[in-house]
Order: structure tokens, then C-alpha cells, then sequence
């Protein structure tokens, strides 16, 4: 079984592309045309990113693209927007590579295909896809909400994410804010697995 994944870049009819502007990534892995497969069982899972630019002032309109969090994270880490350098404590942890920076929004397997041992591998592939434009990676995980049920529930989604994370390289840079060097070797180890086979 072979599993595509597709990459959409989407913007703004008046972007020109070359100002800097954040950008919104959609991912989207399915079941290729090549393959059988059950009906409604061909798509995967998404994966939703921003990908910004580290050298410029930010502006209060990032926020609605970027998510707040995500925008407090970069004003707190960039030294210096005019080269888009970063703080040394997280310059260190980071290796060489374009002034930009990835921010994971959603990502989600479909039901049916959860439990399979996908996620790993679908999500550092997708993210190696912009190992060329970027330098890091950035994912909140988010804390649980008030209720008994409600945080046990969190508690455990929060885990398993977290888990996720590490597997991949992401490492934590705060309570809530797990980052990446987009070319680490974790990175690039899982993007190499190869998926458990699905039983059918």
C-alpha cells in the first residue's frame, strides 16, 4: 500500500509572494489512485501549518494567521528581525538553515486509520517538505479544560501528542510550546520509517 501526500500552498489573490507575508500550508495524505482500497477509507489525515518569515517587524494582523500564541512565541525568540536571528539559548538547539519558521496548526489521521503506526511517519515526512524553506518548527499543546471528565480526557490526548512530539524531535521550550530543528536527526529517522502494514 502506497500513501501520497500533497502538499497545497494557499494565499491571498493579492500576495505577490515575495513580501514577507505569512503563509498557509495545507498537507493531505491519502491512499493512492494506484492502490485498492475500501470506499471512504482513502484519505489519511491532514495537517494544517503556517510557515513565517523571521526578518520582519511583526505586524498586529500575524495573530489571525498565525494563532496569538504563535506570535508571542516569535517576538519572544527573535533577536533581531532585521536577519531574522534567533536568542542563542534557542539558536544553539537549532541547526543552520533559512531564517523562517513553521508553525504546526492541526493535524489529525481519520478514524480508520488511527493505531496503525502512521502518524510518526506522515507527520515528520510532511514537515521535511519544508526542511528547504525553513530553519525550526514550532506546535502548542494545548492544557486541559475545566471538568473532571474533560481533563482526564485532555490529559490523555494531551499525552499521546506530546509523545508524538518527541518521537519526531520536537523538544520543549515551554510548559505548553514544543520546537524542532526541521533538520535534526529524529526528523529525518522518521521520515525514513516505514508505516506498520495495515491489515485489511
Amino acid at each position: 500500500m502506497s500513501i501520497d501526500v500533497a502538499t497545497l500552498h494557499r494565499r491571498r489573490w493579492w500576495q505577490t509572494g515575495d513580501d514577507q507575508l505569512p503563509e498557509e500550508w495545507d498537507v493531505s495524505a491519502d491512499v493512492s489512485d494506484l492502490d485498492v482500497c475500501p470506499p471512504g477509507l482513502r484519505h489519511v489525515g491532514d495537517l494544517a501549518v503556517v510557515v513565517a518569515d523571521l526578518r520582519r517587524e511583526p505586524v498586529l494582523l500575524d495573530a489571525a494567521v498565525l494563532g496569538a500564541w504563535a506570535s508571542d512565541f516569535i517576538e519572544s525568540v527573535v533577536a533581531d528581525p532585521r536577519d531574522g536571528r534567533l536568542r542563542p539559548d534557542l539558536d544553539d538547539r537549532i541547526g543552520a538553515g533559512p531564517p523562517r519558521i513553521v508553525i504546526v496548526r492541526h493535524g489529525a489521521l481519520v478514524d480508520a486509520w488511527r493505531g496503525h503506526g502512521l502518524a510518526r511517519p506522515l507527520l515528520a515526512n510532511a514537515l521535511g517538505f519544508f526542511a528547504l524553506m525553513a530553519r525550526l518548527a514550532v506546535c502548542h499543546v494545548g492544557q486541559p479544560g475545566p471538568g473532571p471528565t474533560r481533563e482526564a480526557s485532555a490529559a490523555t490526548d494531551r499525552a499521546r501528542l506530546t509523545a508524538l512530539l518527541d518521537d519526531v524531535g520536537f523538544r520543549p521550550w515551554t510548559d505548553d510550546i514544543y520546537v524542532a530543528d526541521l533538520r535534526g536527526a529524529d526528523l529525518v529517522a522518521a521520515r525514513e520509517e516505514a508505516p506498520r502494514h495495515r491489515e485489511r
